[in-house]
């Protein structure tokens, strides 16, 4: 992969790479950094727990390479860089989020922790994406996202989906063809890989997903244009460069309405991941198993649990949201999970 960029781009990069600020998270396997005043995030996982090596997932010598996009009533913003929208980073208590705001809509990117398998272990990332209407007008809002991949590009085998073993040309898919995930994979190293889910329950499909190269991607603000003839390279600039973008049509917004888009990625499981709601409950279930050891540490272990459900409560609250049978089921079962660790510390 070859990128090249005018000497006072490279210099307004490490300006602005030299006042931005990190939030890291960690847990399970997964290390997650939102990249404050950028308006970026980055997502690696442990793949040498020994050596405490990480694979990022997507491109991070220069982290400002994938971006989310938003298009309100004809005009496109790139979160992170649009002096229109105040941004705000922040842990919570399973994971993280941005917050941007300007007068027409409160942007919210959630990024929750996850176990694609039920093992218990995070090994992917629920991004909850939230545009919630503050104006009193209607709001007709669209988003792309821009993905960066590098892993498939050292051996040209860039990507590959449920349905194409190895994309060598730019490729668009439809949301009426869509596939149920891609991968971008290093195939020199055995299940070394990103895995977006696209197709399964809980999941919102993308209306497109463009499989082009970068720089074409990049300097398109929004709709773009692919050719089945071109491959992944734009001479002489960006050389070998893969990158996606899912695309999210724009839809009216009514005054105090909000519009959600979840995604779901991590480490690659050709053998299928579970739909968001499973791998919520086992989220869940994960947290409500106390841990051994003295009474603060169940205590601490319990107040999490709550302040989860807390964080879930607000967060359909805010979006306007109904509250499904499903969710005060899981609910009712923290509710009663918690009364039994009470009577049990009371016998302590």
């Amino acid at each position: 992969m070859i990128k090249k960029r005018p000497a006072l781009c490279v210099i307004l990069l490490f300006l602005s790479a030299f006042f931005s600020y990190s939030l890291e998270v960690i847990n399970g396997n997964i290390r997650l950094v939102l990249h404050e005043n950028l308006g970026r995030f980055s997502v690696y996982y442990l793949e040498d727990p020994v050596n405490r090596k990480y694979t990022s997932y997507f491109l991070d010598q220069d982290v400002r390479t994938s971006v989310t996009s938003i298009v309100v009533d004809n005009k496109i913003f790139r979160l992170g860089e649009s002096g229109s929208f105040k941004e705000t980073a922040e842990e919570t208590s399973n994971g993280a989020r941005f917050l941007w705001e300007s007068r027409q809509l409160e942007i919210t990117e959630e990024f929750t922790f996850a176990s694609s398998s039920g093992s218990g272990k995070s090994d992917c990332i629920v991004i909850t994406l939230t545009l919630k209407n503050v104006s009193s007008n209607p709001v007709k809002s669209g988003v792309r996202y821009l993905f960066d991949t590098y892993l498939g590009e050292s051996h040209n085998h860039h990507f590959k989906t449920n349905l194409t073993e190895n994309m060598i040309h730019e490729i668009v898919i439809e949301k009426k063809n869509m596939v149920a995930y891609w991968i971008s994979q290093d195939i020199k190293k055995e299940n070394t890989g990103l895995q977006v889910i696209t197709g399964i329950s809980g999941v919102t499909a993308p209306d497109r997903i463009v499989f082009a190269n970068w720089k074409r991607l990049n300097d398109t603000p929004w709709t773009y244009f692919s050719s089945d003839t071109r491959d992944f390279s734009s001479r002489p600039y960006s050389i070998n460069d893969s990158a996606v973008c899912h695309y999210y049509d724009p839809v009216i917004v009514e005054s105090g309405k909000s519009r959600k888009i979840i995604l779901m990625m991590g480490k690659m499981n050709e053998q299928g991941y579970k739909d968001t709601d499973s791998v919520l409950e086992d989220t869940y279930s994960t947290l409500l198993t106390s841990a051994d050891g003295d009474l603060p540490d169940k205590l601490k272990s319990d107040i999490m649990v709550l302040n989860n459900l807390l964080e879930l409560i607000k967060k359909k609250i805010a979006s306007g949201e109904l509250i499904t049978d499903k969710d005060i089921s899981i609910m009712e079962q923290i509710i009663e999970e918690i009364k039994i660790h009470a009577e049990n510390y009371q016998n302590e």
